[in-house]
């Protein structure tokens, strides 16, 4: 005849219960940087983290700056550090930007994702 033997209770080692309180506290915030002669937000998590790509921001800043178009919704810096938090690849996550809407994609979405997909082909 065979026991029914309990199964034994594995108690979590304080690494693992400590890397599932990072999980769990871990949220994005925003800090005030001075960038491009400028005060800008950028997101960090809740370790001080960078989540924004401070390059891809230099630059679709850059873009923003060199290609102002006649009658054309102004690139916000906000919309500028979405972008280069959120890296959209293709029209519908571009559309999700907050600010972003198709008056923006009109005069800039080809060329701000063209900028973001060679951007992260060079990562």
């Amino acid at each position: 005849p065979t026991k029914d033997i309990p199964p034994k209770t594995i108690e979590p080692t304080q690494k693992q219960i400590t890397e599932r309180k990072t999980q769990t506290i871990n949220e994005i915030q925003y800090k005030d940087i001075y960038l491009n002669d400028q005060v800008v937000k950028i997101a960090v998590d809740s370790f001080d983290n960078l989540l924004t790509d401070l390059t891809l921001f230099d630059k679709l800043y850059k873009y923003k700056n060199k290609y102002k178009k006649e009658n054309a919704p102004v690139l916000t810096n906000q919309i500028l550090v979405q972008l280069a938090t959120n890296r959209p690849t293709t029209y519908e996550e571009i559309m999700d930007i907050y600010g972003f809407g198709e008056k923006y994609w009109k005069f800039y979405g080809q060329e701000i994702l063209m900028i973001i997909v060679t951007h992260l082909s060079k990562i």
